[in-house]
């Protein structure tokens, strides 16, 4: 089978597979988008928070 019978197949495999996809509306789309940005936001604020304070302990520590 040459390459570009085998790369046609692969596109043809690919189309009908894109077509089983649940894609999300634009309502979901914003939704998920908010809810991951909330969640990295969140996270980040917590791990600054934990390196500053382990930063002043540890500075308190070698200050001493």
């Amino acid at each position: 089978m040459g390459l570009i019978n085998r790369l046609k197949k692969f596109l043809h495999e690919l189309k009908v597979e894109l077509k089983k996809v649940h894609w999300p509306t634009r309502r979901e789309f914003v939704v998920f988008f908010s809810m991951v940005i909330s969640v990295v936001v969140v996270i980040g604020i917590f791990f600054s928070l934990l390196d500053f304070g382990f930063s002043s302990i540890l500075e308190i520590i070698i200050t001493r």
